[in-house]
């Protein structure tokens, strides 16, 4: 994986996400670190999504078993 394609992906995550993976760049001495770091983040992103996701189902379940 090149620096270009790391960028591709690093522009898929939040704002906020790309400012911090940006303040850890100027630390990373090689392009392995950064992989693993950017890599956790995306991790950690899908995951942040995959629970948004289930606690939405989960209240829409619950609102049509109330009826709503």
């Amino acid at each position: 994986m090149s620096y270009a394609d790391i960028q591709a992906q690093a522009t898929l995550l939040p704002l906020a996400e790309r400012i911090e993976l940006t303040r850890y760049l100027t630390a990373l001495e090689t392009e392995d670190e950064l992989r693993v770091l950017l890599s956790q983040r995306m991790r950690a992103m899908d995951a942040g999504r995959s629970v948004s996701l289930d606690a939405f189902k989960q209240k829409h379940e619950q609102l049509e078993a109330e009826g709503r």
